[in-house]
């Protein structure tokens, strides 16, 4: 087996994590497991994970499409290369009309910019900052790295994950030729919500932001297309809040 799909759904508190439908094989070494409902996001992924037979598991959240066919071409190459990824995402391609899930998308954009290196190996960049609506990890980094830590709140689970996965020495990376549908579509108080929750797990969890190894400069970001100004300010100053409380809030619980 080449590729599992882990399809992760909708968050079902007070319960284990758990497959709503049997793991259906489509050939070519694919097979597709879930959707699986679960507690948090975590939960679900390492239950998927924990059940796949494939080298190489592709973890997709509900409200994203993927191409399997661009999966293993991409997979096919890393394996015929010396390149030593471990995981790497697509990015993602918004279809909507919301002003704020416009210039959420494309926070999400620079975020990714933000983390990339000089160094490309096709078909790949390497890369910090990856999407775990379309997360691609080999099976046996994900055993070695212990899969993904169900403490961690959401918005925080994805990134110390991969950093666990680049402190074992494997590269993490990008690849644009994996551009997947992302379907949803927030407004005002959504918005909001993201800024807050991620921030404040990441505050409270104390998980770093890469910030070396930055090649992107302000006229390439701008390139994305232009953010409102007011969405922009707004969502970084929640996410300040939201950070710094975190930290009071890990300080709190510790003394």
């Amino acid at each position: 087996m080449i590729l599992s799909i882990v399809r992760c759904s909708y968050y079902k508190k007070n319960t284990q994590a758990q497959s709503v439908k049997e793991t259906e094989v489509l050939g070519n070494g694919v097979e597709v497991i879930g959707p699986i409902i679960g507690p948090n996001i975590s939960a679900m992924r390492n239950y998927g994970a924990r059940k796949a037979k494939g080298q190489w598991i592709l973890f997709v959240d509900h409200d994203c499409n993927y191409s399997i066919e661009k999966t293993l071409k991409i997979l096919s190459v890393i394996k015929n290369s010396s390149n030593n990824f471990g995981a790497f995402s697509g990015v993602y391609k918004q279809a909507t009309n919301s002003y704020f899930q416009k210039s959420y998308d494309r926070i999400q954009r620079l975020w990714v910019l933000k983390g990339l290196h000089k160094e490309s190996r096709r078909p790949l960049r390497k890369a910090n900052h990856l999407l775990g609506g379309c997360l691609v990890v080999k099976k046996s980094i994900w055993q070695e790295a212990q899969g993904f830590d169900e403490s961690i709140g959401w918005g925080g689970e994805e990134t110390e994950f991969v950093q666990r996965i680049q402190k074992l020495g494997y590269e993490t990376g990008i690849a644009y030729s994996l551009r997947t549908k992302h379907r949803c579509d927030i407004g005002f108080f959504g918005f909001l919500k993201r800024a807050w929750v991620q921030n404040f797990n990441r505050g409270f969890y104390d998980i770093k932001i890469f910030q070396k190894e930055k090649t992107y400069k302000v006229k390439k970001i701008a390139s994305i297309g232009v953010i409102g100004a007011s969405a922009l300010v707004l969502f970084v100053s929640v996410s300040m809040v939201g950070f710094w409380s975190g930290i009071a809030a890990s300080m709190m619980t510790k003394s």
